[in-house]
C-alpha cells in the first residue's frame, strides 16, 4: 500500500507517532503489542520507499517524550534513518475520564489543521481521518477502497469542513477544543 501511496505523489508529509524515552523497553511498554525491532524495520523500509518513489516527501515523527535524555535518544536513532523527530507533551483528549476529572482542556498551538484544504491523515489500516489528535472522530474513507483524490472531494468531508466553519461549537469533540 505504501508503494502506491508514494507513487501517487499525493503525500507531502509522512508521519508516525511513537512514544517513550527512546529505549526498546519503554517503546514496547507504551505500544503493545509493538516490537522495537519491527519498528526499526518499518522506519528503514518507509525511507527506502520514499527515496525510490517520492523523494520530496518529508518523513516526520511525533513523539511523546518527557526528558531531554529521551529526546536525544530519539534524535540519535531517527535522524540517521532520515526522519525528522518532533516532540510533544501528552494530549488529554476531550472525552477521556482523566479530562473530565482532573485535567484542563488541551490547546493546540497550531490550531485545527483542517483549515488547510489537503491536510488529512491516514491510519495504520488505511483509514483516512481529518485529525491526528482525536483520529476516529470522523472517518472519511479508506485507501484500500478509494483513491486519496476521491476521499479529498467526498461530500462527507465537504460537509464536515462547512460545519467546522459555521457551527464548530456544536460538533462532537471539535466543539470542545478552544482553537
Amino acid at each position: 500500500m505504501l508503494v502506491e501511496v508514494f507513487q501517487a505523489s499525493v503525500v507531502n508529509e509522512f508521519g508516525g507517532s511513537w512514544d517513550g524515552d527512546g529505549t526498546k523497553e519503554d517503546y514496547e511498554r507504551l505500544r503493545p503489542p509493538g516490537r522495537y525491532e519491527k519498528y526499526i524495520e518499518f522506519l528503514i523500509k518507509v525511507k527506502e520507499l520514499r527515496d525510490r518513489y517520492s523523494p520530496g516527501t518529508t518523513l516526520v515523527t511525533s513523539t511523546i517524550v518527557e526528558t531531554q535524555e529521551g529526546q536525544k535518544r530519539w534524535m540519535d536513532l531517527l535522524v540517521p534513518l532520515g526522519w525528522t523527530p518532533l516532540f510533544r507533551p501528552w494530549y488529554t483528549l476531550p472525552q477521556s475520564m482523566k479530562t473530565q476529572i482532573e485535567q484542563p482542556r488541551i490547546a493546540l498551538k497550531k490550531g485545527c489543521q483542517q483549515s488547510r484544504k489537503k491536510y488529512l491523515y491516514f491510519d495504520f489500516d488505511g483509514t483516512v481521518v481529518p485529525c491526528c489528535v482525536y483520529p476516529r472522530t470522523f472517518e472519511l474513507g479508506n485507501l484500500k477502497d478509494q483513491k486519496f483524490s476521491e476521499i479529498l472531494l467526498i461530500k462527507q468531508r465537504k460537509l464536515m469542513l462547512q460545519e467546522l466553519n459555521t457551527n464548530k461549537k456544536n460538533m462532537a469533540v471539535c466543539g470542545e477544543f478552544p482553537y
